[in-house]
């Protein structure tokens, strides 16, 4: 069975001890789990921030996905060089939901993470690399693990 994946988005900042404790407690309920922090800088009590981050990265960047896979053969149909997409990378909300998801990636690269691991749980988007299933030390990246 495959480890629990928990992902974090809550405007608790980083300045105290907050999110540590909500992590001990869900790591204290279920050992096993894979703790993700997508961001904890949401403004503070704006729900509504925290929500549209989540819509549109969880419900519309893939429906645009699927609709640009279904549309792809009418486009192909009328030029076979063309190519459509939605451009919901230049969207503000999802260039810093990107840069969240690379940073708190980097940092648990930085903790020995697995790379591949780090990749698929974060849906980076890049290709399993050979060496991307052990991890490494930030020293010079001494090697640590194979999984």
């Amino acid at each position: 069975m495959a480890r629990p994946v928990i992902a974090l988005l809550t405007d608790f900042g980083l300045r105290d001890h907050y999110v540590g404790a909500m992590k001990g407690v869900m790591l204290g309920i279920c050992p096993e789990a894979t703790l993700v922090d997508i961001s904890h800088d949401v403004p503070p009590h704006d729900v509504m921030a925290g929500a549209r981050s989540n819509f549109i990265e969880n419900r519309v960047a893939p429906l645009c996905s699927r609709l640009e896979a279904e549309e792809d053969v009418t486009v192909k149909a009328i030029d076979r060089k063309a190519v459509g997409w939605f451009d919901i990378d230049s969207l503000p909300i999802m260039q810093l939901a990107r840069r969240s998801r690379l940073g708190a990636a980097k940092i648990g690269f930085d903790m020995g993470i697995p790379f591949n691991e780090l990749n698929r749980i974060f849906d980076l988007g890049f290709k399993p690399l050979p060496w991307g299933n052990d991890g490494y030390l930030p020293a010079r990246l001494q090697k640590i693990s194979g999984i």
